[in-house]
């Protein structure tokens, strides 16, 4: 649930008249920690070795997602969706298990209680309007 690089898009984006068509889709998890790999190997994030800070809030938000029973991988797919200038998330997969997995983790229903946590330690812009606790 990084996001260097994409607010000042979104920023841009927003307050602009575009049709539903062609408002912004966002790719999830291309490049992103999902979490720790449990063989203890280190995790890539960008394309590179995770740095100890990233690792650090990934642990965090996960910890707060376990907090709501609510798998981080589905945290991750649905957050772009907080921002107003994002009418869609379009989550790849490499074979039809993780297709699967993703469409489910898209249906699984993330409290606004979640995010307003997130929020509160830090984890996502304080920028964003979260839906109602």
């Amino acid at each position: 649930m990084h996001n260097s690089g994409v607010g000042d898009s979104l920023r841009q984006l927003q307050g602009h008249q575009y049709s539903s068509r062609s408002r912004l889709c966002l790719q999830v998890c291309s490049h992103g920690l999902s979490q720790d790999p449990q063989d203890g190997s280190v995790p890539y994030y960008n394309y590179l070795p995770a740095s100890d800070e990233i690792r650090a809030q990934c642990r965090k938000i996960e910890g707060i997602c376990a907090e709501f029973n609510v798998p981080l991988i589905a945290a991750a797919i649905q957050f772009p969706l907080l921002h107003p200038a994002v009418t869609c998330v379009i989550p790849g997969g490499k074979n039809a298990a993780e297709i699967h997995s993703n469409t489910a983790m898209i249906n699984v229903n993330v409290p606004a209680e979640l995010w307003h946590r997130l929020q509160e330690a830090g984890l996502i812009p304080d920028t964003l309007s979260l839906p109602s606790a």
